[in-house]
């Protein structure tokens, strides 16, 4: 099937396609990459804070373009893997780049799960008026928002979580401009300004300053 990720509650269930599961991989992939060049740019010696931040060639080098493509194409059909891109790793080395990639696929999927996980706790109903179905979205990303973040302190570890909503609102982003937003679900801004007043995160905050090169590289590159 292609890319999703959706609750059938009155089963109690919650599916994942493998077409999903490689097009969040695909973007978490990418969202790695561009925020290791591009923060480390911004903290390097010399650099003028006034000028444009290009991480163009490196991107390029990377392919992860091509990722992108890959990740927006499998909203309209599961594909084979292309074999120009690298493959996820089961199980990499601890601290090595692919064992960060796969914690950045990780933590985006949790709050993607968290989101279906709302519509079974909540018990909510796909036949109902267009209003009710957006309610209940808003309502699914409160829970899951606020479940990542309860208890996570002030420190990295709420960054980090941040960051992961952040990652996980992006493939959301993706999913509307392939799509279409439809109207059984809010405006895929909308979605983030909600999440985003949960944050409580600083005018210094890691996680907002590297979610702002990934929404840069990835909706805007230009």
């Amino acid at each position: 099937q292609p890319a999703n990720f959706f609750a059938v509650p009155q089963d109690k269930a919650i599916y994942l396609t493998a077409a999903g599961q490689a097009s969040l991989w695909c973007l978490a992939y990418t969202a790695f990459h561009v925020m290791d060049i591009a923060s480390r740019s911004q903290r390097a010696t010399g650099f003028d804070r006034q000028s444009v931040l290009d991480i163009g060639e490196y991107c390029a080098a990377l392919h992860l373009g091509e990722y992108i493509a890959f990740a927006r194409s499998l909203f309209h059909a599961d594909r084979p893997w292309p074999d120009n891109l690298e493959t996820p790793l089961e199980s990499p080395k601890e601290d090595s780049n692919e064992w960060r990639i796969n914690n950045v696929y990780l933590g985006a999927l949790s709050w993607i799960l968290l989101h279906e996980v709302a519509h079974v706790y909540r018990e909510d109903q796909k036949f109902v008026p267009d209003s009710l179905r957006i309610r209940q979205e808003y309502l699914a990303d409160g829970f899951a928002t606020k479940w990542i973040l309860d208890n996570a302190g002030k420190g990295l570890r709420r960054e980090f979580r941040i960051l992961m909503i952040a990652v996980a609102l992006t493939w959301l982003f993706l999913n509307e401009s392939e799509l279409g937003r439809g109207n059984t679900h809010p405006a895929a801004i909308l979605r983030f300004r909600e999440a985003a007043e949960q944050f409580k995160a600083g005018s210094r905050s890691a996680g907002l300053e590297n979610a702002t090169y990934l929404l840069k590289a990835v909706l805007d590159p230009e």
